[in-house]
């Protein structure tokens, strides 16, 4: 079985929850296969994320179905937030990379379910759907992606939690949190965070009542 990389910024991974989230309600999606030549070959596709699985459809032949069928491993970005923040130079977003095994359903029945869930997920109405894929039965491919990994991030890190000396938890949410950073984060109208290098300070109307290294 084939080792994956842990993700370097672990504070910046995602819970389970929140990617099978991104799974179900994305629409598009960036797939990743070994192309012509040893060259990586990348295509956006529409996808439905149904039983713990990936699938797709697309046409019989070409350079897509040609590469999975040499070679099913393959990878999957879908990207829910790409919000681009000029003041800071910087882009927050939130995506899911996932790593499979990819197969072409060949037996009638599997590419029915394949192909009435990915129908469903972008049109709701069950008898059109299964009209259309009666009629186009003929052309239709549909590939199912096992998953076998995910890589999953955020590039806003995991809350920063204190807690003070009097036992008073404190949390905030901090835009692209590392180390040797200086920012500032406003808990309420008279509290904060300042964070500048590895050393985090909590002022409460401009008197320092915390500080703690991490």
């Amino acid at each position: 079985m084939a080792m994956f990389r842990k993700m370097r910024r672990y504070r910046q991974q995602l819970g389970q929850e929140e990617t099978i989230s991104i799974l179900k309600s994305g629409k598009t999606a960036v797939l990743g296969v070994l192309g012509d030549g040893g060259y990586p070959y990348t295509v956006p596709i529409n996808y439905v994320y149904a039983d713990g699985k990936i699938y797709f459809h697309g046409a019989k032949s070409g350079h897509k179905i040609d590469a999975i069928k040499r070679c099913g491993r393959v990878s999957l970005c879908v990207i829910e937030k790409d919000d681009v923040v000029k003041e800071e130079l910087t882009t927050y977003f939130r995506s899911v990379i996932l790593f499979g095994k990819a197969r072409v359903l060949e037996a009638e029945e599997e590419m029915f379910h394949a192909a009435r869930a990915l129908g469903l997920k972008y049109y709701e109405d069950k008898e059109t759907v299964e009209r259309e894929i009666k009629r186009e039965k003929a052309s239709l491919c549909c590939v199912e992606i096992v998953i076998e990994n995910f890589g999953l991030s955020d590039s806003k890190e995991s809350n920063l939690t204190l807690t003070a000396a009097d036992g008073t938890v404190l949390t905030a949410d901090v835009p692209s949190l590392k180390p040797y950073a200086k920012t500032t984060v406003k808990l309420n109208a008279d509290k904060e965070f300042k964070l500048d290098g590895c050393k985090v300070t909590v002022t409460t109307s401009g008197k320092v009542v915390h500080t703690q290294k991490w």
